[in-house]
């Protein structure tokens, strides 16, 4: 995905200010390739082999893995972590799902360039 780096041009200061999925490691051990055919291909192997090493189904299986990864994946957001009880606090638990299901939700001036 190409347009992932554009949004991650700049100094040091602004990339502190963007989700974890936005940042550089600032040293990468290695360079993937940014094939997500191959992401999806090793995910669907990932359920295959897991349905047949529990008694889950996929749902169940896809339920239980996006809960630990985007767990994880939020615990180790240090920016969401430092903004994460303010923003909280704006919102009720149902906001989601407007959020979701209007694409509209999206203003100008938000988002990576305009934080």
């Amino acid at each position: 995905m190409e347009s992932v780096p554009a949004l991650v041009r700049g100094g040091e200061e602004p990339a502190r200010r963007r989700p974890l999925f936005l940042r550089r490691r600032p040293h990468p051990t290695k360079k993937r390739p940014q094939d997500p055919g191959a992401v999806a291909r090793e995910m669907c192997c990932y359920l295959l082999w897991a349905r047949d090493v529990t008694t889950m189904t996929f749902d169940e299986i896809i339920a239980k893995v996006m809960d630990r990864a985007l767990s994880d994946y939020l615990r180790r957001d240090r920016v969401w972590r430092s903004l994460r009880t303010e923003i909280l606090a704006n919102h009720e638990p149902s906001d989601w799902r407007k959020i979701l299901s209007d694409g509209s939700t999206r203003t100008a001036g938000r988002g990576p360039a305009g934080q």
